[in-house]
């Protein structure tokens, strides 16, 4: 039977009492959920590796925190949709029936500093190295891609400021420039539209890639021998804060039917 002068505070000094408990209680819900987590079927992780780095003969006068955004933006890349499509698409036409939630969760890039790891993670351990090579060879391939236009991008940017130089100069002097040889100023200002426009399509195929970005493909992933731990260290932990959380709740709840003996 409760006491009748119980209150909060003595319930949770009745729960500090009994602190080895909880202990207790995190313990066993710890070895329950590494017990389980061998219910569980081994999955292995599969990796490639592409590593970025900047130019920095051009890029020396870029701040820190618009050097860290360059290297990002190849991880980006990586995980667009324009990306993903492609290799779900290859990933099916080798007979495997996925979906993009799938990729979602079993799909993972990591960065350490300029180097890119993209993890792919599976029941299968060949497949799993199939899915990172798709993953990664098509990454690769539209990073290229992007980085032409990017390149393309920067020299109609150079040609575009040229071009809005001749408006500014006298027409005597413009006149002396091959680049401003057009009949009026109608007309260059028509050469500016068309390249401004054409610039802009370039920018949105560049995936915002950087035109002093460098990157190349460090490694293909290889069939792994061992599956990977994550999983049970995951169990462990979550047994474990389950079990705390149910005894900490039941003795803040039955704390007080009982006084600690002194």
């Amino acid at each position: 039977m409760k006491s009748d002068n119980f209150t909060p505070v003595r319930n949770f000094h009745n729960v500090l009492y009994k602190w080895w408990l909880l202990v207790l209680a995190a313990l066993v819900g710890g070895i329950a959920g590494y017990l389980a987590s061998f219910a569980l079927p081994p999955r292995y992780e599969a990796y490639a590796r592409i590593s970025s780095q900047l130019d920095y003969t051009d890029a020396s006068e870029l701040e820190d925190y618009e050097e860290n955004r360059a290297v990002n933006e190849v991880g980006w890349v990586c995980v667009l949709d324009p990306v993903l499509n492609k290799v779900e698409a290859q990933i099916r036409t080798q007979g495997f029936d996925i979906d993009r939630q799938t990729i979602l969760d079993t799909f993972s890039v990591e960065r350490i500093d300029d180097l890119w790891t993209l993890r792919v993670v599976h029941t299968d351990p060949k497949t799993a190295a199939l899915f990172a090579n798709i993953w990664a060879d098509e990454s690769y391939r539209q990073l290229t891609e992007a980085y032409g236009h990017a390149l393309q991008a920067e020299s109609l940017q150079t040609y575009i400021t040229a071009l809005e130089s001749c408006l500014e100069l006298p027409p005597a002097e413009a006149a002396l420039l091959k680049i401003c040889t057009f009949e009026d100023n109608r007309a260059l200002a028509a050469e500016i539209q068309k390249k401004t426009e054409i610039l802009q399509h370039e920018l949105g195929q560049a995936r915002l890639l950087h035109p002093d970005l460098q990157f190349s493909f460090v490694s293909q992933a290889l069939v792994p021998m061992q599956p990977t731990r994550r999983g049970k260290g995951s169990l462990v932990f979550a047994g474990a804060m389950l079990a705390f959380i149910l005894a900490l709740a039941y003795l803040l709840i039955h704390g007080g039917e009982e006084k600690p003996h002194v």
